[in-house]
């Protein structure tokens, strides 16, 4: 079933999205400053287009469970973690190979991959997928630990000279997609997906 309010908001994050890359490309790239609005804006619009991506891939993910069993669910999550793992280390082999100071270890593809696998463990539990988002989102701000390694890049810990053109650690980004979740369920359980 479709749902025209969540089409509108995907359509207006892709507009968006289009819109903050033609001018990254432009200024960076093209050393044109065409659209000269400050850099303030330019980086709550990433924000805001980013969080609402990640929160819109969670909350979708748990609207599968109106008509498919767990077993699917896990099945089709495997597939598309596997389209995306591919199309992620694509993006890492042409960047490292055309832009390498800037190249994309872990970007919001490999971020999307991964953060489905482990959401299969709490596409169930609003709950639970409530109280881990919110730990995850206050963890960045609460933690005191210097811990940097290359192998915890994908959780948020990167050596401190790491240069990428697009990052998306699981902390604190995956606390979106988990609240994602929990409200996704939440519109299930209350019947509110008719308002959408």
């Amino acid at each position: 079933m479709r749902y025209t309010a969540l089409d509108a908001i995907r359509w207006t994050s892709v507009l968006g999205m289009i819109f903050f890359h033609a001018n990254y490309l432009l200024e960076y790239i093209f050393i044109q400053d065409i659209i000269p609005f400050w850099d303030g804006f330019w980086n709550i619009m990433r924000y805001m287009i980013v969080i609402t991506f990640i929160f819109l891939a969670g909350f979708v993910s748990v609207l599968s469970l109106q008509r498919n069993s767990i077993d699917t669910i896990i099945q089709k999550t495997l597939k598309r973690a596997g389209i995306l793992s591919f199309l992620a280390l694509s993006v890492t082999i042409v960047t490292y190979l055309f832009i390498p100071e800037f190249g994309i270890s872990w970007g919001i593809l490999h971020f999307l991959a991964l953060a489905s696998l482990i959401g299969i463990f709490t596409i169930r539990s609003w709950y639970l997928a409530f109280i881990l988002g919110i730990f995850v989102l206050s963890f960045l701000y609460v933690s005191s630990l210097d811990i940097t390694s290359v192998f915890l890049i994908p959780i948020g810990f990167p050596p401190w000279d790491y240069a990428s053109a697009d990052y998306y650690p699981l902390i604190p980004w995956f606390g979106y997609y988990l609240i994602g979740q929990g409200m996704g369920y939440i519109f299930i359980r209350y019947q509110l997906l008719r308002y959408l």
